[in-house]
């Protein structure tokens, strides 16, 4: 009840309504990205949850993609594309089935440089393989992790209807597996279990700097890594909204190697187009 009531219409829809957004991007904050890929073929639905981790006691849903009509090829791009809106942040993409065509298309044709790798070999987690390897094991792990900042530290700001209705039906079977129950979906909750993913203590440390750990061992203060920084491009500038009254743009920000001429009107002619000189 408690979640349901935080539930709010999103401030920007783009794609036909597939893809919600609730905030801004912010050049300030820190994100993470879960994502679950089916096969478009209208029945299972690929989907990308984006959070807001920049602080650990307010975790917020900040957008949402969802459509189960979309193929893994052209979901690549798409995944490409919602990275780079949010400023390239680290992604957790299952890669079993499906999944580990987006992943590899994402690495091979994106180059993309925060492919998040995780994967269980010989009873210990290793980093052999791009994309998260959906075991057992790690699903559980995924499922434990995503209930201590759901249900124990209750931290979670969600903003979408469909998610808080395929956590209400996601349950545990008698075999000890975790799944939606029938009739029912789980593709946002398993997006949602990836993009906490990130803050298991297997990961955390691969891609920000822990100031401080809370009592359980788990990140209570996080910053950027100097890795993810440096593998920052900047915010995607090409979505268009929808809603005819709105008029966002996600900020420019300007590329680290940008290579510009001493001529003043060149420069001039950045600034015009909205390009800050730092």
């Amino acid at each position: 009840m408690k979640l349901e009531s935080e539930i709010q219409d999103p401030k920007h829809i783009f794609e036909d309504g597939a893809y919600r957004v609730w905030e801004v991007p912010d050049v300030n904050s820190i994100y993470t990205i879960g994502v679950d890929v089916a096969e478009g073929v209208g029945k299972n639905s690929s989907v990308i949850q984006i959070l807001d981790i920049t602080d650990l006691t307010n975790i917020k849903q900040v957008a949402e993609y969802c459509s189960n009509t979309i193929n893994p090829y052209e979901f690549a791009t798409k995944v490409h594309d919602i990275c780079e809106h949010w400023g390239s942040p680290p992604v957790l993409i299952e890669r079993n089935n499906s999944g580990a065509q987006v992943v590899d298309l994402l690495y091979q044709n994106y180059r993309y440089p925060n492919i998040v790798s995780y994967s269980p070999r010989t009873g210990k987690f290793k980093f052999d393989r791009m994309g998260v390897y959906a075991h057992t094991n790690t699903k559980y792990k995924g499922v434990m992790n995503m209930r201590y900042w759901v249900h124990e530290l209750k931290c979670i700001l969600f903003r979408s209807k469909e998610t808080i209705q395929e956590l209400k039906a996601f349950q545990r079977k008698p075999n000890g597996t975790w799944c939606a129950k029938p009739g029912y979906d789980d593709d946002r909750v398993m997006s949602l279990i990836w993009s906490l993913m990130i803050l298991d203590s297997a990961l955390v440390q691969r891609y920000y700097d822990v100031v401080e750990l809370d009592d359980n061992g788990k990140p209570r203060n996080i910053i950027l890594s100097e890795f993810v920084h440096q593998n920052f491009k900047g915010f995607l500038n090409d979505y268009k909204t929808e809603n005819a009254a709105d008029t966002w743009q996600p900020p420019n920000v300007v590329f680290q190697d940008i290579n510009i001429s001493e001529d003043p009107s060149e420069i001039d002619d950045l600034v015009a187009q909205g390009w800050e000189v730092l």
